[in-house]
């Protein structure tokens, strides 16, 4: 049971960090082309 909490977790927070980084990839772009 605690493992796949923590395996969903993981899932979770890795899932947050590819958000985040495209975001911020976005952000430059925005900047770059603006």
């Amino acid at each position: 049971m605690l493992n796949k909490g923590l395996n969903s977790l993981k899932t979770y927070l890795i899932i947050m960090g590819v958000l985040g980084i495209l975001e911020i990839i976005l952000s430059i772009f925005n900047l770059f082309f603006n």
